[in-house]
C-alpha cells in the first residue's frame, strides 16, 4: 500500500471531542469542579506561604535574591559564601546553589529594584501560575485537539491542587515558566514559525541549560532554522549577560554547574537521575554506604548508560525532512501530536540520565503526555494497544508523582536521614527506574508508529 492510499487516522480534534461527549458530563458541572479545585489549590498555597517567615529565604527563591543581591552589589552570584547555611540531609557539605546563567538573577534584581522583594516574589507566584494555566490551555487547544474550555480549566485546576505544583510554587522554582516556554516554542514550530520558536527556546536554555538538548532533536529533524536561531541566540544572550558582574563570572558559573552534577551534590538521595544513582552506588558521598568507591567504575557505567540513551533515540525517533517538496523545501511533520512525543522522548530519556532529576522536573513532561494520549486515542487499529499502553503507564507515573502523600518504601525522610547500604540504595532510585520503564514503553510506541504507520508529510 503507497502512502497515498493509506487510511488516515481521524483529525485529533473530532476524536478528542467525541470521547469527551461520550462521558456525558455537563459542562456546567465540569466548570464547578474546576472552579473548586482552582480555589482550593489557590487557598492551599496561600495559606503555606500567608505568615510563613521563612517561604523567602530557606526557599529556592530566596536562593535567587541572594544572588539577585549579589548581582545588584556587582559582585558575582557564583560566590558559595552566599549560600552554605542552605544544606541538604543535616550535612555541613552539601549546599544549595545558584547554578543557572546570569539572566535570571539579573531579571530579579531588576524587579527587586522596582519593586521590592516582596512584591518581587509575589509576582513570581503569579508569572508561575499564569505559565501553568497558558501551558494547559495550549497543550489541551493548541495541538489538533480542541478540548472544551471547561475540561482545559479542569485539566488546570487538577494540576493546581496537587502538592508537588503547591510546593513548587512555594519554593518558586523556574519550573512552570519553563514548561510555558517549551509548550509555546513547540506550538509555534508546529504552524512552521521556527525562528520565533527558535527564541523562546532560546530562554529556555539560557535559564536552565539542560534543556539544550532539545537542539539535538530540531538536528535530528533537520529543523536547521529552529536550531540556529536557538543556539545563536542563547548564546548571545548568556555571553551579554556576564557583562555587568565580570567575564571572570564565567569560570564561577562552570564551577557552580560541575558542582551541581558531581558529588556530593548530585549524590543527594532525591535526586532520581541515573546518574545520582550511579555516584550514590560507586562513589564517597555522605549519603550511602557504596558499593564499591571506585571511578572508573563510576565513569565506565554513567558513559554507558549516555550511550543507551542517544541510542534509544536514534533507533526509535522518525526522521524528517528527508525529502523535498515541489518548492525544494524540507518536508516536515504535519502532526502537532507526534511533535509533542517526540520532543518529550528525548527529555524524558534525557531526565533519565540526570545529571539531576527532581520529582518536581517532570511538569516538563506533561507536553509529551499530553501527546501520548491523543494518539493513542486515535491511533490506528495497527498500533493502537501499544500506544494504550503507553498512555496507561504515563497516567499512572504521573498519578503516582501527584499522590497526596510522598511514599517511597524503604527509603528514610530527609530528616530521619542516615546512611543507606546494600540493596537500600537501589531503593533511592524508585521515580527514576519508573521513569525508565514509562520511557521505554513509549520508545516502543514510537518505534511502532514509524515502522507500522507511514509517516504524514507537510508540503
Amino acid at each position: 500500500m503507497t502512502d497515498d492510499a493509506a487510511p488516515q487516522p481521524p483529525a485529533p480534534e473530532s476524536f478528542l471531542l467525541e470521547r469527551m461527549r461520550l462521558l456525558a458530563v455537563p459542562q456546567a458541572l465540569v466548570a464547578l469542579v474546576a472552579a473548586a479545585l482552582i480555589l482550593a489549590g489557590a487557598g492551599a498555597l496561600y495559606r503555606s506561604v500567608h505568615g510563613d517567615p521563612f517561604w523567602r529565604t530557606s526557599t529556592d527563591f530566596g536562593t535567587y535574591i541572594s544572588a539577585a543581591a549579589a548581582v545588584r552589589n556587582g559582585d558575582t552570584p557564583y560566590n558559595v559564601a552566599l549560600y552554605r547555611s542552605k544544606n541538604f540531609y543535616g550535612t555541613s557539605e552539601v549546599y544549595d546553589q545558584y547554578a543557572y546563567p546570569p539572566p535570571f538573577a539579573e531579571a530579579l534584581t531588576a524587579s527587586r529594584a522596582a519593586v521590592g522583594e516582596t512584591a518581587t516574589r509575589y509576582i513570581w507566584i503569579a508569572i508561575s501560575i499564569a505559565s501553568l494555566a497558558a501551558s494547559v490551555a495550549l497543550l489541551l487547544r493548541g495541538f489538533g485537539a480542541r478540548a472544551p474550555w471547561a475540561w482545559v480549566a479542569l485539566a488546570f485546576g487538577v494540576v493546581l491542587a496537587t502538592k508537588v505544583a503547591r510546593s513548587d510554587l512555594y519554593h518558586g522554582q523556574a519550573n512552570f515558566l519553563l514548561l510555558f516556554l517549551l509548550t509555546a516554542g513547540l506550538w509555534l514550530y508546529s504552524r512552521g514559525h521556527d525562528a520565533p520558536a527558535g527564541v523562546l527556546w532560546a530562554i529556555t536554555f539560557v535559564i536552565k541549560p539542560f534543556f539544550g538538548v532539545l537542539v539535538l532533536w530540531l538536528l535530528w529533524r533537520r529543523a536547521w532554522k529552529a536550531a540556529a536561531v536557538s543556539v545563536a541566540t542563547s548564546a548571545t544572550v548568556m555571553l551579554l549577560s556576564f557583562a555587568p558582574i565580570g567575564v571572570s563570572s564565567i569560570r564561577g558559573w562552570i564551577d557552580a554547574s560541575r558542582y551541581n552534577s558531581d558529588a556530593p551534590f548530585a549524590a543527594r538521595p532525591d535526586n532520581e537521575a541515573m546518574h545520582g544513582l550511579l555516584l550514590r552506588l560507586f562513589q564517597a558521598n555522605p549519603f550511602t554506604q557504596p558499593w564499591l568507591n571506585s571511578a572508573m567504575l563510576f565513569y565506565a557505567l554513567d558513559a554507558a548508560v549516555i550511550v543507551a540513551v542517544i541510542a534509544i533515540f536514534l533507533l526509535v525517533a522518525p526522521r524528517h525532512g528527508g525529502t523535498l517538496n515541489q518548492h525544494g523545501a524540507a518536508s516536515d511533520s504535519s502532526d502537532p501530536p507526534m511533535l509533542l512525543v517526540e520532543s518529550g522522548l528525548l527529555i524524558s530519556l534525557a531526565m533519565v540520565y540526570g545529571p539531576l532529576t527532581e520529582g518536581d522536573h517532570f511538569f516538563a513532561l506533561l507536553p509529551a503526555l499530553t501527546g501520548i494520549i491523543v494518539v493513542a486515542m486515535r491511533a490506528p487499529a495497527a498500533i493502537r494497544m501499544r500506544w494504550l499502553v503507553a498512555a496507561t503507564a504515563w497516567c499512572a507515573f504521573f498519578a503516582l508523582q501527584a499522590a497526596p502523600i510522598q511514599y517511597r518504601p524503604g527509603v528514610p525522610s530527609e530528616s530521619s536521614w542516615f546512611p543507606q547500604s546494600g540493596i537500600h540504595i537501589l531503593l533511592t532510585a524508585q521515580d527514576g527506574f519508573a521513569l525508565a520503564v514509562v520511557v521505554l514503553v513509549l520508545a516502543w510506541a514510537v518505534h511502532s508508529h514509524r515502522t507500522l504507520q507511514p509517516l504524514d508529510r507537510r508540503t
